[in-house]
C-alpha cells in the first residue's frame, strides 16, 4: 500500500500508478462499482468514473483521510437539499481508516472543468457564457441563503 504523506507530486510515476491501481481495486472490489477509469488526479485527491449497480455512471473522489473534513461532506449533504441542477450532487462516502482514504461517490460531470471546456474552444458565444454566469449566480444565491460559503468555485 502506498502511503501518500506529501501529496501526489511527491510520488514517483511508478508510485502514482500503484496508487491508482490500488484505488481502482478498492472501487471494484469493496465499493462494488464496475469499470472504474481514472479521470484526474492532483494533490487533493484523485477522481475516477465508474458504473453503479444500475449501470449509471458516477464519479468517485478519493482523498487522504487526514485532509478530509466531515464538515465538507455535511455541507455537500445540505447542498443536495437545494432544488437546483447547477451543481454536482453527492451520493455517499466510505471512510477506509486502515488505508487512510475516503471515497466519495458523486454525480458525474463528464464535460471536464470549465477551463478544459474553454481551452477546447467549446464555448464560443456570449449567450452561452451569459447562461453559465446566470446559472452560477442563481445557484450561489441558493447556496448563500443556506448560510454556506465555498472558497473554490471552478
Amino acid at each position: 500500500m502506498i502511503q501518500q504523506k506529501y501529496g501526489l507530486s511527491a510520488l514517483t510515476q511508478q508510485q502514482k500508478e500503484e496508487l491508482f491501481k490500488e484505488d481502482i481495486d478498492i472501487i471494484q472490489n469493496q465499493l462494488h462499482l464496475k469499470n472504474p477509469q481514472k479521470i484526474s488526479a492532483g494533490n487533493w485527491g484523485r477522481v475516477y468514473s465508474a458504473q453503479d449497480t444500475d449501470s449509471s455512471y458516477v464519479a468517485v473522489k478519493v482523498q487522504k483521510q487526514e485532509e478530509y473534513y466531515d464538515e465538507e461532506f455535511a455541507a455537500a449533504g445540505n447542498l443536495n437539499t437545494i432544488a437546483s441542477q447547477y451543481f454536482v450532487k453527492t451520493f455517499g462516502k466510505k471512510e477506509m481508516h486502515q488505508l487512510s482514504r475516503v471515497f466519495i461517490a458523486m454525480e458525474l460531470a463528464n464535460l471536464g472543468s470549465f477551463e478544459q471546456v474553454t481551452d477546447r474552444g467549446k464555448i464560443v458565444s456570449e449567450n452561452v457564457l451569459t447562461t453559465i454566469a446566470y446559472c452560477l449566480l442563481e445557484f450561489l444565491s441558493k447556496f448563500h441563503a443556506m448560510n454556506l460559503v465555498h472558497w473554490y468555485i471552478f
